[in-house]
Formats: C-alpha cells, structure tokens, sequence
C-alpha cells in the first residue's frame, strides 16, 4: 500500500500558493503570503493542491522553502530538451 508523501505531515499546517509563488519556491525562494496561519513549519501546497514540500514561516510574513518534494516541470522539460 503506497501512501501520498505529505500523509505523515498531517499535523503541519498548510500553505496553499498560487502558480507564481509555487515557481518562486521550488526554485528555492521564500515568497510572502497573504494569510500568515502561524508559526513554523507549514506543508506547502501548489495549484491543484500538489504536494511541493515544507516550508518554514519567518518573522517577515514569508514562508521559505526547507524541504522541496517536487520540482518545476517547465523548468525540467526544458533541460530534459536542451541538455
């Protein structure tokens, strides 16, 4: 039985971002976001409610990437075309 990455960080919060804020932090960058939910480490979740990984919430109303899960499939397919 295979279980969804994010099913054992259920009690983490989550951050749900827009497609532009989805981009910026899996390529590494914090983003700001609107509704701060708290403190901490938060699951981070793209369009479409896909997994993109944990993040961390900072004092300036950010959340930074800590661990990424996915990467940016336009990003990827354009290497994977032009190596």
């Amino acid at each position: 039985l295979l279980l969804p990455v994010d099913s054992a960080l259920g009690r983490l919060p989550q951050v749900s971002l827009d497609e532009r804020s989805a981009t910026f932090v899996t390529q590494g960058n914090k983003v700001r976001i609107a509704d701060r939910p708290c403190d901490g480490m938060v699951r981070m979740y793209g369009p479409m409610q896909k997994f993109l990984g944990i993040g961390e919430i900072t004092t300036d109303g950010c959340v930074a990437p800590r661990r990424i899960m996915c990467g940016n499939e336009e990003t990827t397919e354009k290497k994977a075309k032009n190596p």
